[in-house]
């Protein structure tokens, strides 16, 4: 790598470091329940490698319910353990995993075009990816999809140019685990990992039984536990069950091709302010033909009706199979156009319009080529800005209800005032209230009664709090966002009501 190729790939990573962790716990504007859970088991499996429920090393998390990825909690661990049980923690630690997968992306690239220029360039669209930012900014478990997909396919390439050079295969094992990995990032990945995998192995792996072989095992030894228990017990689909949407063929293939729109990918979109920021696509417009064109050129390559130099007509097939994949978990749950569920689908915008830019230069002069990339930097750039000044000026308005501002402050107001009430009783109307108050108090996990893990105690009460039992008593603490008042907390002589509005 040259001293120019470092100092440009440095200033990409500066520029994703910057986009990803500036006013991290202010923007978005508050704890998200899911980042709470995750935040407060990564805090007790620290101490005792138990979750909040009292489960010993869980392949799965019982969370709410609902039986969660757990990679993203144990991946925490280490900072809350070294920075403490925080919002800056928990979102800290994937925030330098957006980093970190924004240097994979210019990895990935290099093993398949093998330009700096091409690479760079993509690692740079990739890095100022609206989802990808916003995804990259709350603790929850999709935004460890990318980092962990790209660290596979990497792995991958890298196992396969080593066995080139050296003759070896035991490095397979190496993405063996990694695919693994991914499989324990986030739920759909339960389904799209092992389809890829095997596809992966018959397009590159086809006549090595023996490597097949090993990089199968070492997949299958490390997921066989969540599989197990997906198989032995109902229970583990609860999150399946509650967003299946198998009832009706037609609107499967109609969710499945949503994916491929530019309604999905350029526009609206998501409908939910805290998957993307509205009036930003998930990518940027003027990606769209050059996304769309590279589909075109993958799809006449693979038929070898046209060529792009130095890239390997298995890539084609790669590609073409990960496009095809994607959607297909996302598609038999019953929401439309859900950001989450597609996000290992969302960087082939960055990788097929690489791939247009690879067909294209390779007809073009040098002179030409400098130009058309000082082009996409700059525009890059102006659309990048533009969208960082909306996402922390007024997008923490439009999600504030959402990501259930004000929690924080009524949760350190009773905490710093215990002394002054017997008992309180907080709003069940507040999403999943207990767990709050375990992450603002990190409270010690040998206090936990395990077989009510809704926690409750003679001085904290999760029960509804109407207005009829409020009115007339009297206001000791209020807290609002701008001019809206989200919580209110009012005395009733050693009893405390905290009331959401």
């Amino acid at each position: 790598m040259s001293k120019r190729t470092k100092l440009i790939l440095i200033g990409i990573l500066f520029l994703s470091l910057f986009s990803r962790t500036f006013k991290l716990t202010s923007v978005p504007p508050s704890l998200n329940q899911d980042e709470a859970v995750n935040g407060y088991d990564a805090f007790t499996l620290g101490i005792n490698l138990k979750d909040h429920h009292g489960n010993f090393l869980p392949p799965m998390l019982e969370s709410f319910g609902d039986w969660t990825s757990p990679l993203i909690t144990y991946i925490t661990v280490p900072f809350v353990k070294n920075f403490g049980l925080s919002l800056f923690s928990i979102r800290l630690a994937v925030a330098l995993l957006g980093v970190g997968s924004v240097y994979l992306m210019y990895l990935f690239l290099m093993q398949i075009f093998k330009r700096t220029d091409l690479s760079l360039l993509g690692a740079f669209l990739f890095s100022i990816s609206p989802w990808d930012i916003t995804l990259s900014r709350w603790a929850i478990p999709p935004g460890i999809v990318p980092f962990f997909l790209l660290l596979f396919l990497w792995t991958f390439f890298w196992a396969i140019d080593w066995q080139k050079k050296t003759g070896y295969i035991r490095q397979y094992i190496i993405p063996g685990i990694a695919a693994g990995l991914l499989t324990y990032s986030y739920p759909t990945m339960k389904l799209f990992v092992p389809i890829f995998v095997l596809v992966l192995a018959l397009i590159y792996l086809r006549d090595k039984f023996i490597t097949i072989l090993i990089f199968l095992a070492a997949f299958a030894a490390l997921v066989s536990p969540i599989y197990i228990l997906t198989v032995s017990n109902s229970k583990y689909n609860a999150r399946f069950a509650g967003v299946s949407g198998l009832d009706s063929k037609q609107e499967i293939a109609a969710r499945y091709f949503d994916y491929f729109l530019p309604y999905f990918q350029f526009q609206t979109g998501d409908h939910d302010f805290m998957h993307q920021v509205p009036g930003t696509g998930n990518s940027y417009l003027f990606l769209a033909v050059f996304f769309y064109l590279g589909i075109l050129i993958c799809l006449l390559s693979q038929f070898r009706i046209v060529t792009i130099k130095g890239v390997d007509s298995k890539t084609y097939s790669l590609l073409l199979v990960w496009l095809l994949l994607f959607p297909i978990a996302a598609s038999i749950t019953k929401d439309r156009n859900m950001v989450l569920r597609v996000v290992h689908g969302l960087p082939l915008v960055s990788i097929f319009s690489t791939l247009t830019l690879a067909y294209l230069w390779q007809y073009l002069k040098k002179s030409y080529i400098l130009f058309s990339i000082v082009v996409i930097f700059f525009l890059g750039i102006f659309v990048f800005g533009k969208f960082m000044k909306f996402y922390f000026t007024q997008y923490p308005d439009l999600v504030f209800k959402q990501f259930q501002y004000g929690i924080a402050q009524y949760s350190n107001f009773l905490l710093q005032n215990e002394s002054r009430f017997d008992k309180v009783i907080i709003d069940s109307n507040i999403n999943q209230p207990y767990i709050y108050y375990l992450f603002f108090s990190s409270l010690d996990p040998s206090k936990l009664n395990y077989k009510n893990p809704r926690f409750s105690s003679p001085k904290y009460v999760f029960d509804t709090v109407s207005e009829g039992i409020v009115v007339n008593l009297p206001e000791i603490y209020r807290v609002e966002y701008k001019d809206t008042t989200r919580f209110v907390i009012y005395t009733k002589d050693s009893t405390w009501y905290v009331k959401q509005y």
